[in-house]
């Protein structure tokens, strides 16, 4: 009996989040680099949010995703968490639709044995336009991603 309650609850609240996800009021865990959460809303960073354009900026340039990454460690500008700068981090940065003001939600899903999955179309994805303020255009924001795949 406990373990169907346990059942209940978790298809009750993967029910819950599917409907904040389609209206758009699910609320974010953690704020991505340039951004703070404020009473559960992205709220810009300033100071962050100029090393993010100055990200776009150097990669729309014609620099490369490790050039960056090497200037912004010369420099001692701490990433997300306070380490250095990578190749991989920036690249992250680029791809993360976020800084356009938009959202994707369900990007990544926990199967029944807990494992977390990157959603490659197993489960429906919502995307949400001005969900916050952007700090990139969309127009660099497409531009970035189209260098990044070349």
């Amino acid at each position: 009996m406990a373990e169907e309650e346990s059942t209940s609850i978790s298809e009750n609240n993967k029910w819950s989040a599917k409907k904040r996800f389609e209206n758009g009021t699910y609320k974010l865990s953690y704020a991505p680099y340039g951004y703070c959460l404020v009473n559960g809303k992205l709220t810009i960073d300033k100071t962050q949010a100029e090393i993010v354009k100055r990200i776009f900026t150097e990669l729309l340039s014609g620099k490369g995703t490790e050039a960056i990454a090497k200037i912004l460690n010369q420099e001692q500008i701490s990433s997300q968490k306070g380490g250095r700068w990578t190749s991989a981090s920036i690249r992250g940065i680029i791809a993360n639709e976020k800084y356009t003001g938009d959202c994707i939600f369900q990007k990544t899903y926990t199967d029944s044995n807990f494992n977390r999955h990157k959603n490659n179309g197993t489960l429906d994805r919502y995307y949400i336009s001005e969900h916050h303020e952007a700090i990139i255009s969309h127009a660099d924001f497409n531009a970035a991603n189209t260098l990044i795949e070349q």
